[in-house]
């Protein structure tokens, strides 16, 4: 009995901790992490840009708890320079990540998913 009180003590800790490394945790504590975007797609077809978010570039994102607000570095598409920027913007317990102004859905494993569910990049931390 002690044996299985013991495991189930172990178990529940190893499930907290898991939690507490997590993609969502670390985004949700205002780690900085980066997201890079492999490809964009527009009716059907490969684009380099989505708004001012260029295609093969990465991305620095930080999220605020304290106000809901997202902050992103990176280059600016077509444009030849780099931007830092601040929006409010989705929580990632809501299982979305935001950067300049837009949303983007993220899986457990780091795929960043379009409106489509296409995956098009990578988020990590």
């Amino acid at each position: 009995m002690k044996y299985l009180l013991l495991m189930a003590v172990l178990l529940t800790h190893l499930i907290s901790a898991a939690q507490a490394d997590s993609l969502e945790a670390k985004l949700q504590a205002g780690e900085e992490c980066t997201v890079k975007f492999d490809t964009f797609y527009k009716d059907g077809s490969e684009v380099d840009c989505l708004g001012t978010i260029a295609r093969g570039m990465t991305y620095s994102i930080q999220y605020d708890l304290d106000n809901g607000k997202w902050t992103g570095t990176g280059y600016v598409c077509n444009a030849g320079k780099n931007q830092k920027h601040t929006d409010a913007g989705p929580s990632p317990t809501d299982g979305y990540i935001g950067l300049w102004g837009m949303k983007f859905k993220y899986k457990s494993d780091g795929a960043v998913l379009d409106k489509d569910e296409k995956k098009i990049g990578k988020v990590t931390c």
